[in-house]
Formats: C-alpha cells, sequence, structure tokens
C-alpha cells in the first residue's frame, strides 16, 4: 500500500498498481514521447497528478487544480524523464489511484 505521499509502506516495497475509486487509464503502455492520463470524474473535483519512481520519490507534477465532471484526457509529454518505471498518482476529491507506466526511449 501507499502512504499519502504515494511511497510504499515498509521496508522493500514500491508503490503498488492500485485501482481505487477514479475511473483511470493510463496510455500508450509503455509508452516513449508521451502518454494520455484519461480519468472520468462523477463531479466537479479537486485534482492532482503526480509522477513518482520507483522509490516512491516524486519526479514531477503533471496536474494541480479543478476539472470538470465527465471523461477528462490530459497530455503529458516525457520531457527530460529518464527510460525505466514509474507511477502516476491522481486524486481527486481525496479518491486516488494508482497505474504504473514504463517509460521507453
Amino acid at each position: 500500500t501507499c502512504d499519502s505521499t504515494g511511497r510504499g509502506q515498509g521496508r522493500g516495497r514500491n508503490m503498488q498498481n492500485i485501482q481505487g475509486n477514479l475511473d483511470l487509464k493510463v496510455f500508450p503502455n509503455p509508452a516513449e514521447q508521451s502518454a494520455k492520463i484519461q480519468m472520468n470524474l462523477k463531479e466537479k473535483s479537486n485534482v492532482t497528478i503526480d509522477l513518482f519512481d520507483v522509490n516512491g520519490n516524486k519526479v514531477n507534477s503533471i496536474y494541480n487544480g479543478e476539472m470538470e465532471s465527465g471523461k477528462q484526457t490530459i497530455d503529458y509529454p516525457f520531457q527530460n524523464i529518464k527510460q525505466g518505471n514509474y507511477y502516476i498518482k491522481t486524486t481527486a476529491n481525496g479518491k486516488t489511484n494508482t497505474e504504473m507506466i514504463v517509460i521507453g526511449k
């Protein structure tokens, strides 16, 4: 499991792929230059989307703001992001989902 920072709890544990209460899709996966982050919000929500490495360190803040209800899509380019495995953590109105993504160049 992950704590509120997105870091895995316990020694040797990393963030896990968690399906929470958001309808979240990250594609393509694996990705090379960019990925789309798509979610279906049941109501207008305050949303944060962050990128973490496999050790739970925050690499980048992708989005932080308000989104309308319905299907929302963000195109995220991987500028200055090294090849590897990452986690995209999305929080909307206190509900969190985490998806693993593989970035290859």
